[in-house]
């Protein structure tokens, strides 16, 4: 293991910790950046922790990585992969930062860690999507009770087999306004049916 200087702490971390009510958790948190960047230890978290860890890990990991990967790039790439990675980040943490700021709205982020997933490596893009699709569903002022919840989680569990197909029934859902979660076989169906009534709409 290399002999880590320096690692990037974005403002989006902040953000999602200091939203954590209690200050041991916020301590936790903190010191697992530290140890993983400078000691490679990963923590062991659970609840609100692990939601958290798991979509910060990765930023870590590329900051961990970054004098190497880049290696010899121009200033102006660095920059610019920088500022992506950075706004990707803020993306993610806000999402998560506009349910947890709500307490009613604090089991969504618990109930995230009962989706099944196969590949940890995948935790970050389905967790951020089925987060996206829940503030589509604010946004429309559909229900988004924990009985709801926990049906879309048991839904995405049965008809998404891996972890790929639970992405696309989550992307459907969202490119849609769907108020619910459909087996990937029943998109076309559903499509021709959106795409037929916007044209009765439109022309009739």
């Amino acid at each position: 293991m290399k002999d880590i200087k320096a690692f990037s702490f974005y403002k989006s971390y902040y953000e999602a910790v200091k939203e954590l009510e209690n200050e041991d958790d916020k301590k936790d948190i903190l010191f697992a950046i530290i140890n993983f960047v400078f000691e490679g230890k990963e923590p062991k978290f659970t609840g609100i922790k692990k939601i958290i860890w798991c979509l910060i890990e990765p930023n870590l990991s590329k900051s961990k990585n970054k004098s190497n990967a880049n290696a010899g790039a121009p200033l102006g790439n660095q920059n610019a992969k920088k500022n992506k990675e950075e706004t990707e980040t803020i993306k993610i943490q806000s999402k998560i930062n506009q349910l947890y700021q709500e307490k009613s709205y604090s089991y969504i982020i618990y109930h995230l860690s009962f989706i099944k997933i196969e590949n940890n490596k995948n935790k970050n893009s389905i967790y951020n999507l089925f987060l996206e699709y829940i503030i589509l569903r604010i946004d429309n002022k559909y229900n988004i009770s924990e009985t709801v919840i926990k049906r879309l989680i048991d839904k995405l569990n049965e008809y998404g087999s891996n972890d790929e197909e639970k992405k696309e029934i989550i992307s459907q859902a969202i490119n849609s306004s769907w108020k619910d979660f459909y087996p990937l076989n029943e998109r076309k169906d559903k499509q021709v049916i959106y795409e037929t009534v916007w044209y009765w709409k439109r022309f009739a």
